[in-house]
């Protein structure tokens, strides 16, 4: 709690003890209502959010419609939202156990059975709004249709505040004695109050309001502290009283002015009474002190002995502890009840009680024994007894300061009419009694000035040494645990900031600020009210840069991809290129070969069947290889059209598996760019073409005669030759094709269409040539 050093206050401070109780606070409340059982924290979808709510209660939460309670999100619910307190849905809803003691936590009335008495902060409400990942606001308390704060209305003076009445609480902390005797009865008056946060981008700003804050404790103790004071004063006033008594100086004074009045022919004289009004000073001191409160010299602090009550402007002392002239300028989290704070509380009892101001109790006796002192009033009444037994009264009358002769008093006046009714001729006596009380007026003087000089110097120590032990009691057995152990209160609470430098109410990166957090027993159950919070959290920026870069490295992958596909199809490109140069230097060699052993004998004719059947099978390989070609071709132009749909930047790859096709074993690199269909359909076309020409060549073999095999030799070598050169424009035309990609992939001028359709064409004038060269050669052998 509160670490303080208490300065010293000049009174005899006794030790104490006072029992504090170790029970936990526990919370009765509906399941509903514990949704937020330790905090006031919410989690709000989306990148922005804003939260405001009037009231809070930890441990209760009051997550229910009418608890001034709105929540806002970018992503779901962008608001403005708002919520009304209504007092009545809380009255009786919850109760909080306080230790020892469970309380409602509304109460309709004042000084009704209940923690809090709203007053007009039960009209306070809250606004929320996330219209963007970056915008959140939000604000509660008295606030206006748009969100501002609206806590002038408390300077009207109409409004009334609010109460938080924990006398039933103090038990616990001071015990039950002092509940009887010292401090009866304690409350935080709260006046109009609200908060409002805001994040725009990276900026937060936040404003709070609170119109006023006071203490309020009933002592009955001090409303006993009159009858203390008239003891004091009484006993201050005893010198006067002893002037009278036996052997007093008035009294020998008094008492002279009779023997000489008696000594006097024809009377006889006898004191009736002598008198000083003590009591009306004591009276005029007991009215004054009870006509208007007592209160230190700054004004913060008041004591009211006509009802015992003390009333502490806490939030004048809270401006003095921060050195700041406006209660809505305090750095954040500032403490109400902190250590200077506490002790010019308690400083404040102490000067309004014994200071030396002019308005504490102390010097308004001393002002008023000064001015009653003077004002009070000595009788001399003396009885004549003429002749005939006849008694006269004669008498002396004047005030104190008339007998000391000061300034503006009025002198005593001696009264002999009574001797003049008889209608006597006591000329003889008249005037000797005359002289005798007029001598007796100027003696008295001698006696009193010393009597009030006493008096007057005597009331302030004696009052202030009658009241300091009351003081020292009620302060450190009373009002000290009251203001550390019982209530604790913060202005500006900001939960992010020192020295709790946590988060706010909506999470990490969230900021909250509130009007006024109150604990209560923070020593026993810690058990905090907050009024009027607000909170936002959002984005400082949209994160453009992020998803730009997110969809160049996109295409950055995509286009490496390209190019690798582009190296793997021109190394194939060559390699075909390779191979398809071997197979018809292959075939020329069996050709020439053939042709010369077109006249040997029948083994030579065998053997030349032979060569006609590896002829026979190189061109039907070639055949196999040209049909591939061209239904390559025709699967490459498809998956080129498919891929120029999705995507310009693919027309490279598209380009290579048109280079891939012409090569015999293309579908593993078309399976990479044009899809698996083209591996597939060449994989499927060569076997079936393949196996086709391989029973072509069978056929062939068995009608074969040496004349054929001459004829078929010259066919092949022609077909052969006719292959070699289809082979040599079809490679011409993939260096065309490698070379017409730029290094991104991306198409040359030459185009991509153009190329796919001079391919095409060529492949297919090939395979028209070869069939009917086919065709003829079987006529012939037919």
């Amino acid at each position: 709690m509160n670490e303080h050093s208490r300065r010293s206050r000049g009174l005899l401070t006794r030790a104490r003890a006072v029992a504090i109780g170790t029970a936990a606070a526990v919370v009765i409340a509906p399941t509903a209502l514990l949704s937020s059982a330790l905090a006031d924290d919410v989690v709000v979808a989306g990148d922005a959010a804003a939260h405001g709510h009037g009231l809070f209660v930890e441990g209760l939460g009051l997550d229910v419609a009418g608890a001034a309670r709105s929540i806002a999100s970018s992503a779901t619910a962008p608001g403005p939202t708002t919520d009304d307190l209504d007092a009545t849905v809380l009255e009786g809803l919850v109760d909080v156990n306080l230790g020892t003691v469970s309380l409602p936590l509304i109460t309709p009335t004042e000084g009704g059975d209940g923690l809090l008495y709203l007053g007009d902060l039960g009209t306070i409400s809250s606004r929320s709004a996330a219209p963007s990942p970056t915008e959140a606001v939000a604000s509660s308390g008295l606030i206006n249709e748009d969100g501002s704060l609206n806590v002038d209305t408390a300077a009207g003076g109409d409004f009334e505040p609010a109460q938080l009445d924990v006398t039933r609480l103090l038990g616990q902390v001071i015990g039950a004695e002092a509940v009887e005797e010292l401090v009866s009865g304690a409350s935080l008056e709260i006046g109009a109050l609200g908060a409002r946060a805001a994040k725009d981008g990276p900026t937060v700003t936040s404003e709070y309001a609170v119109s006023d804050l006071e203490l309020n404790v009933d002592s009955p103790l001090v409303a006993a502290l009159t009858t203390d004071v008239d003891t004091a004063v009484g006993a201050t006033l005893q010198p006067l009283v002893d002037l009278l008594g036996t052997g007093g100086a008035v009294e020998t004074a008094v008492g002279d002015v009779v023997e000489t009045i008696d000594a006097l022919p024809l009377v006889s004289a006898e004191l009736d009474a002598v008198s000083i009004d003590t009591q009306s000073v004591v009276d005029s001191v007991r009215t004054e002190l009870l006509s208007e409160p007592l209160s230190n010299a700054e004004g913060s602090v008041s004591v009211n002995l006509a009802d015992g009550t003390i009333t502490v402007d806490l939030a004048q002392l809270v401006l003095d502890a921060a050195g700041v002239e406006d209660l809505n300028e305090l750095p954040a989290n500032t403490e109400v009840l902190s250590g200077p704070v506490v002790n010019a509380v308690l400083d404040g009892v102490t000067d309004a009680l014994v200071g030396p101001g002019a308005d504490s109790l102390v010097s308004k006796v001393v002002d008023v024994v000064t001015d009653g002192v003077y004002d009070a009033e000595l009788d001399v009444a003396i009885d004549v007894t003429a002749p005939l037994g006849v008694t006269a009264p004669v008498s002396i009358n004047g005030t104190l300061g008339g007998f000391l002769g000061e300034a503006g008093a009025a002198e005593p006046t001696v009264d002999v009419s009574g001797l003049e009714l008889l209608g006597i001729d006591l000329g003889g006596i008249l005037t000797p009694v005359t002289t005798a009380l007029t001598g007796l007026v100027g003696d008295l003087g001698a006696p009193l000035e010393p009597a009030v000089d006493e008096v007057l110097a005597d009331v302030q120590p004696t009052v202030t040494t009658a009241l300091e032990p009351l003081v020292t009691e009620l302060l450190d057995d009373a009002l000290e645990p009251l203001l550390e152990q019982v209530v604790d209160a913060r202005i500006n609470a900001q939960p992010t900031a020192a020295p709790f430098s946590g988060t706010g109410d909506l999470g990490a990166g969230s900021f909250t600020v509130r009007a006024l957090s109150i604990s209560v027993l923070p020593e026993i159950a810690d058990v905090d009210i907050e009024l009027g919070s607000a909170s936002v959290r959002a984005l400082d920026e949209v994160d453009a840069d992020a998803d730009a870069d997110a969809v160049d490295a996109v295409d950055a992958d995509a286009v490496d991809a390209d190019a690798v596909d582009a190296d793997a199809t021109d190394a194939t490109d060559a390699t075909d290129a390779t191979d398809a140069t071997d197979a018809t230097d292959a075939t020329d060699a069996t050709d020439a070969t053939d042709a010369v052993d077109a006249d040997a004998t029948d083994a030579t004719d065998a053997t030349d069947a032979t060569d006609a059947t590896d002829a026979t099978d190189a061109t039907d390989a070639t055949d196999a290889t040209d049909a591939t070609d061209a239904t390559d071709a025709t699967d490459a132009t498809d998956a080129t059209d498919a891929t120029d749909a999705t995507d310009a930047t693919d027309a490279t790859d598209a380009t290579d598996a048109t280079d891939a096709t012409d090569a015999t074993d293309a579908g593993a690199t078309d399976a990479t760019d044009a899809g698996a269909t083209d591996a597939t359909d060449a994989g499927a076309t060569d076997a079936t073409d393949a196996g086709a020409d391989a029973d072509v060549s069978a056929d062939a073999d068995a009608t074969d005669a040496d004349a054929t095999d001459a004829g078929a030799d010259a066919d092949d070598a022609l077909g052969a030759d006719a292959l070699e050169n289809d082979v040599d424009s079809t490679d011409a035309l993939d260096g065309a094709g490698g070379n017409g990609v730029d290094g991104t992939g991306t198409l040359a001028a030459t185009g991509s269409t153009s190329s796919l359709l001079s391919v095409a064409g060529a492949i297919i004038l090939v395979a028209l040539g070869v069939t009917a060269m086919v065709l003829s050669r079987r006529r012939g052998k037919a």
